[in-house]
């Protein structure tokens, strides 16, 4: 029997993509409800993951996977905010 290892690589790539996905939801719900235990509770489970774990599924830096969906979440509120404002303007004219 033949063992085909790419299938195994994109389910461990697939294991890291989705913690990333839940990472962006997670701070975006903590931007909305920062008092919110469970958010909170889950974005600390998450960054363990990615600090202690995610290198076993492929060769990353947690902390700069971190930094980056957390600069990447902040640019999408400020962004966010920028077409609201722009909006309000809108309406008000």
């Amino acid at each position: 029997m033949e063992w085909n290892i790419d299938g195994y690589v994109r389910l461990a790539h697939a294991i890291v993509e989705k913690a990333g996905r839940d990472y962006r939801t997670v701070l975006k719900k903590l931007k909305r409800h920062p008092e919110d235990s469970q958010a909170q509770y889950e974005k600390k489970r998450i960054e363990k993951f990615f600090r202690e774990d995610a290198g076993a599924y492929m060769d990353i830096d947690g902390d700069y996977i971190i930094n980056r969906i957390r600069k990447e979440v902040d640019k999408d509120e400020r962004l966010t905010k920028a077409i609201q404002k722009a909006k309000e303007r809108t309406a008000d004219s």
